[in-house]
């Protein structure tokens, strides 16, 4: 690659990442307003709080995956663009969801645990889509 299809990938990544990150939230939203009333009839106002805490905590960890992917992928490292998206979107949930259960209290009772695993499923799904199909774009404007 020489340095002026460097810069043009610079250039043409950031609206890309804007839509992805864009489509993330607005899926995550999605799936919180449908999540969300059911889980409050199911086990009361806590567990709306904790579908929120979930889609808020799984929405920043798959941000976090999708700059740090772009960084590597830019860089031209496959290896650091899957690891390094992979990380951050699989260890800050998981690390809030075992923070919750060793704690305790109201948001165990209000199934914050299953909720955050939920959202992960749901961001991990949406996030793996958006990073192929821009991988797909990506290799095939060489």
């Amino acid at each position: 690659m020489t340095a002026p299809d460097t810069e043009l990938s610079k250039h043409l990544s950031a609206p890309a990442l804007l839509a992805n990150a864009g489509w993330l939230a607005v899926i995550l939203l999605a799936a919180l307003l449908v999540v969300a009333p059911i889980a409050g009839s199911a086990w009361g106002m806590m567990a709306v709080w904790s579908a929120c805490l979930a889609a808020a905590v799984c929405l920043v960890a798959a941000l976090v995956g999708l700059l740090v992917a772009e960084r590597f992928r830019r860089a031209g490292n496959q290896v650091g663009f899957l690891l390094g998206g992979l990380v951050p979107r699989m260890v800050i949930p998981l690390a809030v969801c075992l923070v919750i259960h060793w704690l305790g209290g109201p948001l165990v009772d209000g199934k914050a645990v299953p909720m955050l695993l939920l959202f992960y499923l749901v961001a991990l799904s949406v996030e793996t889509y958006l990073t192929v199909s821009s991988q797909k774009s990506h290799v095939g404007s060489r």
